[in-house]
């Protein structure tokens, strides 16, 4: 199994949410990507020995998210940041969405950078 260096997270909603609330929003949907993907799970499995975790929060449009548009999103992230993007989906980047409890769409996307 590959060795995660470094996991970059971005959020996708409809509305703000605060930076406080941020990282266990992150881990709820990391946990039940987890509960569906045994690879992400793996990758997910190594996030807590020291590795680095970015997260950077986006509010989502439906007019204009596309996922191609998130992925570029995700890319230019990547870019200013002076990181490699080379996203191989079910590798090491993962894409999860779920309706909060208004029934608003939320995205979150993993990009885990391996060794």
């Amino acid at each position: 199994m590959a060795v995660v260096n470094q996991v970059f997270i971005m959020t996708f909603t409809p509305a703000a949410i605060p930076q406080s609330e941020l990282v266990g929003f992150t881990r709820m949907f990391s946990d039940r990507l987890a509960a569906k993907d045994a690879v992400f799970a793996g990758l997910v499995a190594q996030m807590g020995k020291g590795v680095k975790v970015d997260i950077s929060a986006q509010l989502h449009s439906t007019t204009m998210h596309t996922p191609q548009v998130m992925q570029n999103t995700l890319a230019g992230w990547m870019k200013n940041m002076n990181q490699s993007f080379n996203p191989q989906y079910g590798v090491n980047f993962f894409v999860h969405a779920m309706k909060d409890p208004k029934g608003m769409e939320n995205y979150v996307l993993f990009y885990f950078l391996l060794k």
